[in-house]
């Protein structure tokens, strides 16, 4: 394992695992409670930077774990192998760093590409997961477009547009602008600094950022196959299988990415205790636009679970 500094209190660390390389950062106890945060596209490591900071005053005695997602930041597939991000082959990542760092059971938490590969890990591996935390994205892993509201279908339009030649030319040529431009419209009322867009967007520097992206999207639709290798689980994942984890998702009630509605499509397959918040007037990031209040909801959500097992809660 190698480590590198990122930025200002950023050390990424990076080890090889069976198919991939990752990059990820540690914050907290290194003996502490296990927490995943896994970012989505396009973001990187550092939107859960406020969210941390104010996890840890709380809690120090918490062992955050924040991986790249493929195609971000240092994570790549190895030479030789397809690049692919199937949402099972995401989940999988994550589940083989966990085995590197000695970590069974942990709680997790995703936005964006993070929730999908969240509910993807919980669908095949629930028993590593003791609770799960979800930021802008519901259970909608076999969503079909004709059950798509005709806003969402608006909202949607970047997904078809990776579909076709002429998006991949896109984004290609206009790689970070283009991402910009998405930041701008998933959360309209959203100020955000061209500090903090342009340390996300270094992590897009990635060779294999486009290919992920467009496998990411055209699988999703239909586009493109899943790599061999995940055929089987990927198979799992897209039957919907009843999310058993205790279950809080975060929903912001201006998110012109994934719409409210589009969100509690499939709340009745979550079958474990399940929290929903709505934050009125937030976009697509919440833990970037609100942190703090993202991250009281962490931590009640893991409170419950820890107090249930034992383990103590906190507030």
């Amino acid at each position: 394992m190698s480590s590198s500094t990122a930025g200002p209190g950023h050390q990424v660390h990076v080890v090889g695992l069976e198919s991939v390389t990752v990059g990820f950062e540690c914050d907290g106890a290194s003996d502490g409670r296990p927490l995943m945060l896994l970012h989505g596209f396009p973001d990187a490591v550092a939107t859960w930077d406020g969210v941390v900071g104010d996890l840890l005053r709380h809690d120090p005695g918490l062992r955050i774990v924040r991986p790249y997602i493929r195609g971000h930041g240092p994570t790549v597939v190895h030479e030789g192998l397809p690049i692919t991000a199937e949402t099972s082959a995401l989940a999988q990542d994550v589940v083989q760093l966990a085995d590197h760092l000695g970590i069974n059971r942990f709680h997790l938490v995703g936005s964006d590409w993070g929730c999908r590969a969240a509910y993807a890990l919980a669908g095949l591996w629930p028993d590593r997961v003791r609770s799960m935390v979800t930021v802008g994205t519901g259970y909608n892993e076999a969503t079909p477009i004709t059950d798509l509201s005709m806003p969402q279908v608006s909202s949607f339009w970047y997904q078809w547009l990776f579909n076709t030649p002429h998006g991949e030319e896109l984004l290609r040529a206009r790689t970070t602008e283009f991402c910009r431009h998405l930041w701008r419209v998933w959360s309209p009322s959203w100020s955000f600094s061209d500090a903090e867009f342009e340390a996300a967007a270094t992590a897009f520097a990635n060779p294999q950022f486009v290919d992920t992206v467009l496998h990411y999207y055209r699988y999703r639709w239909g586009g493109a196959p899943a790599a061999g290798r995940y055929v089987e689980t990927q198979r799992h994942v897209e039957s919907m299988p009843d999310i058993t984890v205790p279950t809080t998702h975060i929903q912001g009630g201006a998110d012109f990415c994934t719409r409210p509605e589009t969100a509690s499509q499939f709340e009745g397959r979550i079958s474990a205790p399940y929290h929903r918040v709505d934050l009125p007037g937030i976009g697509h990031f919440p833990q970037r636009e609100v942190p703090v209040e993202v991250a009281a909801v962490i931590r009640r959500a893991i409170a419950r679970v820890d107090f249930a097992d034992g383990d103590g809660s906190f507030e």
